[in-house]
């Protein structure tokens, strides 16, 4: 019995098929574009108390979604990078929903530093006469470009919690 003449057509067939599933996996799958643009999220705590503000649920990790803000300081609560010309990103909600269906409820709350909630804004509340963390007019927009090896669109996020918001 000739090994190679019986196990032959096995491997053509073996490599045949692993041929085909990688070049349809490689095809399927565009390459991911360099970001061009990045987005930063900053809160200032305007109030006359520390307080801890938590956004919740997140992809990102636990420790990455509460955040304490002593009163008058401004923190970095999120950033990151998209391409300027994907379908998928936009410069605010973005980095709040990423990975997220349209479905999935948000909620931002905020707490004393004694764990009581002051305010509790969601996700899906559509009340226009308050002020909404998850609406993007109630923040201030700054865009600037900046060189970091290449030219970077930035889009700078403030959001401001006052004493009468909570």
């Amino acid at each position: 019995m000739d090994f190679k003449k019986n196990y032959k057509p096995i491997f053509q067939i073996v490599f045949i098929l692993g041929l085909s599933v990688f070049f349809s996996s490689a095809s399927c799958d565009p390459e991911p574009k360099s970001p061009d643009s990045k987005t930063i999220h900053y809160v200032i705590n305007n109030t006359t108390e520390d307080i801890v503000l938590t956004i919740l649920p997140t992809r990102f990790a636990m420790s990455d979604s509460v955040f304490s803000i002593q009163k008058g300081d401004t923190i970095l609560v999120r950033r990151g990078g998209f391409s300027s010309s994907s379908t998928y990103s936009h410069s605010f909600d973005g980095v709040f929903f990423y990975g997220f269906s349209e479905e999935v409820d948000i909620n931002a709350c905020v707490y004393s530093k004694d764990s009581i909630v002051l305010k509790t804004w969601n996700r899906f509340y559509t009340d226009s006469t308050q002020k909404q963390f998850f609406k993007e007019s109630d923040w201030k927009k700054k865009e600037y470009e900046k060189e970091e090896g290449m030219i970077y669109k930035y889009h700078e996020y403030t959001f401001t919690i006052n004493q009468e918001d909570i």
